[in-house]
């Protein structure tokens, strides 16, 4: 499958662009923009096994791409010389847990209570070359994402990006990387540290807030870092992770969002039987050329609010496919919010 995006047609999102990082991807790069892909898993569970194998055979087949040498696992990577490493722009690699029961869920640099006094990541044989095991007992919202998130922002592999995904979201591997190469900068020489979320935007009703839903979202190497650090400062690492992770978000000045909208041509969460599975990834396999407008994969949610009737339809759509209901008081609620959108808004209840 070759997949093509679209570029927008000039003048579109002028307002906007002017104000925001995205200026920076009308010029040329320096470098390719990197990307780590975490898939999130656990490691002595039978079913999870099936699906890690299952998830190699499809989505991180590199046959689907043009060029295969842009996606590879993380342990390839580390054994790359730099020149085949400039190659790779996704660096996949499946998260488990591997300590015992009465070990922390969650590991932080910036703690000093275990920063200093436990190594972050277990080298221990699994049978599996492409696991990256991290020294924590295993959970889901205990701070599992946030350790990952500390780990991969702070260490030398230094990536642009970093995503997280869950193991029951199937990703359009070659729509990632258009979308990585059409809207997400890579830092420059003078980069000053940017800070970008993007994902699946939800906006339910109060009292909660917006947040990005972890079937799949990305953060930049500077927000992870700075989520991480307001994590341990307030010992936030509990709670729903998509939500938490938002709510550290929040905290972080000058964050720009960019909203993926569920979309087969990009992922679709959550894909949990097998037949299932490859039943969706042939259909989407079998398109011998799909061209893609960029704004049906991920856009600046700003956009949208200033076309509130679009936003509305596809927040709608998005509801249907979720199997949720309607948000009566929608239209009205993100009038309002449009305007203090670029101020900041109210924080996530967690």
């Amino acid at each position: 499958m070759t997949c093509t995006i679209l570029d927008n047609p000039a003048g579109e999102d002028a307002t906007i662009v002017s104000r925001s990082i995205y200026s920076s991807i009308a010029t040329p790069k320096k470098k390719s923009t990197i990307f780590l892909l975490d898939i999130f898993s656990r490691m002595n569970n039978l079913e999870e096994v099936r699906r890690r194998d299952l998830i190699r055979t499809t989505m991180l087949n590199r046959n689907q791409l043009s060029d295969p040498i842009k996606l590879c696992s993380l342990q390839e990577y580390l054994k790359m010389h730099k020149e085949e490493q400039d190659n790779c722009q996704i660096i996949y690699t499946f998260v488990v847990a591997g300590a015992s029961e009465t070990e922390e869920p969650f590991w932080s640099s910036f703690s000093k209570d275990n920063g200093k006094s436990r190594v972050p990541l277990l080298d221990m044989p699994t049978g599996e070359t492409d696991l990256t095991v991290l020294n924590i007992r295993e959970n889901m919202d205990q701070g599992k994402s946030t350790t990952w998130f500390d780990w991969a922002s702070s260490s030398t592999l230094a990536p642009d990006y970093i995503g997280k995904v869950d193991s029951d979201t199937l990703l359009n591997i070659p729509s990632l990387l258009s979308v990585i190469n059409g809207r997400l900068p890579p830092p420059t020489n003078n980069d000053d540290g940017i800070k970008l979320y993007g994902g699946d935007f939800v906006f339910p009703q109060p009292p909660y807030k917006q947040f990005m839903q972890g079937g799949f979202y990305f953060l930049s190497r500077h927000l992870a870092q700075c989520v991480s650090s307001k994590a341990a400062e307030q010992n936030r690492f509990h709670g729903p992770e998509d939500q938490r992770t938002a709510w550290l978000v929040l905290q972080c000045s000058g964050t720009e969002w960019l909203w993926c909208p569920p979309n087969p041509k990009l992922f679709l969460h959550p894909v949990k039987k097998e037949h299932s599975w490859r039943q969706y990834f042939d259909s989407i396999m079998s398109e011998d050329d799909v061209v893609v407008p960029m704004e049906q994969l991920c856009q600046p949610p700003n956009q949208l609010f200033e076309e509130t009737d679009l936003f509305l339809k596809r927040f709608s759509d998005r509801n249907l496919y979720y199997g949720m209901g309607a948000n009566k008081d929608l239209k009205s609620l993100l009038r309002s919010t449009s305007k203090t959108w670029n101020d900041g808004l109210p924080l996530t209840k967690v």
